[in-house]
């Protein structure tokens, strides 16, 4: 309001005239602190309160015409002013409830019944160019229009500057710190010992303090207590895997590799990347892929007999396949070791455990033709011209984590 205060206006309307917002009132002075003006007898919120009941009432006496609108429900109630406002006109006429609010009410769709967009020649052009990944795909999986936001239009989500220590970030974080503590075990037999628990104690306190301290403040030790009991945990349990006789590690082969092939799909061709963890060669001579996973997310197709009841539909894929991670990994890792027995795992680093692709439940032959055919169909259905990119609400809890919720409103 302070930007009119040298106009005059025909019509004015004033919008959400309720408490906390007219006035609004700092709690305290940018320089000067509230208890240095109270010693010193100014009370500034006072003073503030005056300039904006000043400035309400010379913007009203400055128009032709007023509409004062507020909301007024349990959790809110009209300005002072406006109560002030009322009681002196009910005053000049002599009773009271002399001037009455008109009341309105409007429907609201809180969620668009189907949100989707179409595709065009240019954008199917640029799906056919892009080099596909497990995410993107699972992304599309998951929903059409969380694809079509990330990787066609290249949103990002806003970077939150906040206190708070994101699940991504902490990904982030013990994957550098496994990374940077293994590397000098690739090619070799990895020995936990005294010496390398101390060192990976020792790195993941100074990158701890780096990332996440100065950010957290004096919060942070509750976390880093959680982090370094679950680091010791996953220690423990890596130790006793690495030492098995017959399925321990003989030496670890690549960390955190990146690899871009190519991939022909029903006679069309699919550039493919995938960032593989880890992979290690066992004491029996098969190759192990490992994924690590610090959240809760950690899935994996379901049985082979269940898969062989699968509709080619994206539901029914979303439903049975869960996720292409694991084959993905597999089909590209076998390609290299055609010779070798190739097995593949999450890696659970909250409550260490590792949940095995290849088990009792699955013949691999058939749940990879399986694997591949739904795999052929996702990527045909994201380049097909006449497939529109909409919305999966399916699944509420992860719509409620989406970065992109907003905009499906």
């Amino acid at each position: 309001m302070l930007e009119t205060r040298d106009l005059n206006f025909k019509n004015v309307i004033i919008i959400e005239a309720n408490e906390s917002k007219l006035p609004a009132l700092r709690k305290s002075a940018p320089l000067v602190p509230h208890e240095v003006t109270r010693l010193l007898g100014i009370d500034m919120a006072l003073r503030e309160e005056e300039l904006q009941r000043h400035l309400f009432y010379r913007l009203l006496y400055s128009a032709s015409s007023a509409h004062i609108i507020y909301e007024e429900n349990s959790g809110k109630e009209r300005s002072r002013f406006l109560e002030e406002l009322v009681w002196h006109e009910e005053k000049r006429l002599g009773r009271i409830g002399a001037i009455e609010a008109r009341r309105a009410s409007f429907n609201a769709e809180i969620a668009a019944p189907g949100i989707e967009f179409g595709k065009t020649e240019e954008i199917c052009e640029m799906l056919k160019k892009l080099r596909f990944s497990a995410t993107s795909v699972n992304t599309y999986v998951e929903c059409p229009l969380k694809f079509y936001y990330t990787y066609v239009m290249k949103l990002e989500e806003k970077e939150a500057l906040t206190s708070d220590v994101e699940g991504n970030e902490i990904g982030i974080f013990i994957h550098e710190l496994l990374e940077k503590s293994f590397t000098h075990f690739i090619n070799k037999k990895p020995v936990i010992n005294d010496d390398f628990r101390k060192d990976v104690l020792s790195s993941f306190e100074k990158q701890f303090k780096v990332e996440f301290a100065k950010k957290l403040g004096s919060s942070a030790f509750l976390l880093e207590r959680v982090m370094r009991h679950r680091l010791e945990s996953f220690l423990d349990f890596e130790s006793e895997r690495c030492r098995e006789v017959e399925s321990g590690v003989k030496e670890i082969l690549y960390l955190e590799q990146k690899f871009k092939p190519g991939l022909k799909l029903s006679g069309t061709d699919f550039d493919m990347q995938y960032v593989v963890d880890r992979v290690d060669l066992l004491e029996d001579g098969s190759i192990f892929i490992l994924d690590y996973k610090t959240g809760l997310d950690a899935h994996k197709p379901k049985a082979t007999k269940k898969l062989e009841n699968m509709e080619f539909t994206r539901a029914s894929i979303k439903e049975n396949i869960r996720s292409f991670q694991l084959p993905i990994y597999y089909y590209f890792e076998k390609e290299k070791y055609p010779e070798k027995n190739v097995n593949a795992a999450l890696y659970g680093l909250r409550n260490p455990k590792l949940t095995y692709f290849i088990d009792k439940n699955v013949d691999i032959d058939r749940t990879m033709e399986i694997c591949l055919k739904s795999l052929d169909y996702i990527l045909h259905e994201i380049v097909d011209l006449s497939k529109t990119f909409a919305r999966d609400n399916s699944d509420p809890e992860s719509c409620r984590y989406c970065p992109y919720k907003t905009m499906c409103r």
